[in-house]
C-alpha cells in the first residue's frame, strides 16, 4: 500500500511539474512566437491533458476490470514515462501538444492504482 501511495504520488507531480516551466519551454521552441500565442498554447498543451485523462480514465477502469489492474498500470506507467521523455525532443509546440494528448490517454494509472 506504501509502495502504490509513492508512485501515485511520483505520477502525479510528473504529470503537473511542467506547469511553471510551460511557457518558458514553449517560447524556447521558437523565438518567433508571440506572447500572446505562448500564453494560448501554454493552457492548451496544460489543459489537454487533464480533458482527456478525464474522458479516458473510466475507459481504463472498464479495462482494468477485464485484464486485470497490474498490467493496465505497468502499461499507464511505461505510456506516461515515455511521453515524459519524448517532450525533452520536440521541436514544436504542436508535438508537444500531441505528447500531452498522448499523455492524458495513459494517465488512467491514477485511477487505476486506487482501485
Amino acid at each position: 500500500m506504501y509502495i502504490m501511495w509513492f508512485v501515485n504520488f511520483f505520477v502525479s507531480a510528473s504529470i503537473t511539474m511542467i506547469v511553471p516551466f510551460l511557457s518558458l519551454y514553449i517560447e524556447s521552441l521558437d523565438s518567433s512566437y508571440s506572447n500572446e500565442f505562448v500564453q494560448r498554447w501554454s493552457g492548451y498543451v496544460f489543459g489537454v491533458t487533464f480533458l482527456t485523462a478525464f474522458l479516458i480514465s473510466p475507459i481504463w477502469g472498464r479495462i482494468g476490470d477485464r485484464h486485470g489492474y497490474k498490467k493496465i498500470l505497468l502499461i499507464n506507467g511505461i505510456g506516461i514515462a515515455t511521453s515524459i521523455l519524448l517532450m525533452g525532443l520536440v521541436h514544436t509546440v504542436y508535438q508537444l501538444f500531441a505528447l500531452r494528448l498522448f499523455m492524458g490517454l495513459v494517465t488512467g494509472f491514477i485511477s487505476t492504482s486506487m482501485a
